[in-house]
């Protein structure tokens, strides 16, 4: 795993039909999905690409909203730690 991690965490990555485990890694430069089987890098956002993080549908769930560098469009991840709120990972 890279150095510059400052802490991450044990999250679902919700999808319409399906969801599935990520580590939710905040480094200097960017927030980043992991693999939690592999440790590959699924998603990086630059953090000048983040245009909000929001709460989601309850406590546990929220929303990043990022813009995509190429074409401008708004695009939404949505997270839940819900089942891993006591699974906090620190460096």
């Amino acid at each position: 795993m890279e150095t510059d991690t400052q802490c991450q965490f044990l999250v679902n990555r919700i999808r319409v039909l399906v969801s599935y485990r990520r580590l939710l890694v905040f480094t200097d430069k960017s927030v980043r999905t992991l693999n939690p089987d592999s440790y590959s890098i699924t998603n990086e956002f630059a953090y000048q690409h983040i245009q909000s993080v929001k709460v989601g549908v309850d406590r546990f769930s929220f929303v990043i909203e990022t813009l995509h560098p190429n074409t401008k469009k708004s695009m939404y991840y949505d997270y839940s730690s819900e089942n891993f709120r006591c699974e906090i990972l620190t460096r």
